[in-house]
């Protein structure tokens, strides 16, 4: 798994890439975007190259949303795969994120 972050302006974009996003690499996710959630109120988390994602890993993303929160940011997500996004429904994670198809439909929603 790699995460890329990319500033623009006033806003963040975190992509992950590669097949997963699990327990066995969520700490690597987490020291990652760690300084970005600490330092960033408007980032997208883009999750177009990411095939899977575990609970660990849901729960990994609900601890960066909350996180943000904590400081009266936002946290968006798009992108995602058909299987990633089942995901989310089945666990009415759609509830707490706000989820897009596109990255500019993401960054337009600030």
């Amino acid at each position: 798994m790699n995460v890329d972050i990319m500033d623009l302006e006033d806003k963040t974009v975190v992509s992950i890439s590669g097949r997963e996003l699990m327990a066995g690499n969520v700490r690597n996710f987490k020291d990652a975007v760690a300084e970005t959630l600490d330092s960033r109120d408007k980032i997208v988390f883009d999750l177009g190259n990411l095939e899977f994602i575990d609970s660990v890993g849901l729960g990994a993303l609900v601890a960066c949303l909350k996180r943000v929160r904590q400081r009266h940011g936002e946290i968006k997500l798009c992108r995602m795969s058909s299987s990633v996004q089942h995901l989310f429904h089945m666990v009415k994670l759609e509830r707490v994120f706000q989820i897009f198809d596109s990255l500019d439909a993401a960054l337009a929603s600030f």
